[in-house]
């Protein structure tokens, strides 16, 4: 399960930075963005196209990832992800 907290903070720099229709944004697919870049590099960081960006430059946002499991149940991290029993909470 994905969990975001401070969702409101990090749309703030997304209206600050986007050029187009923040109005019509698609934040599903925004959001399904930063949970796929990050399963990609394990960073914790998105990073909006300079095509989509004010400036023309890529734009970067920093952001904080826990991973909340039953430490009762599961001996750890990765025998908690074995069990598909844990939550990705992304904090911006």
């Amino acid at each position: 399960m994905t969990v975001f907290k401070n969702l409101k903070k990090f749309k703030a720099w997304y209206k600050a930075n986007y050029k187009g229709n923040f109005k019509n944004l698609n934040w599903d697919a925004v959001l399904d963005e930063v949970v796929e870049a990050h399963r990609t590099t394990g960073d914790a960081y998105y990073e909006m196209c300079s095509f989509d960006s004010k400036s023309g430059n890529p734009e970067g946002y920093d952001y904080d990832i826990v991973y909340n499991y039953d430490q009762k149940e599961y001996s750890s991290l990765e025998e908690a992800i074995d069990y598909g029993d844990f939550e990705t909470i992304f904090i911006f």
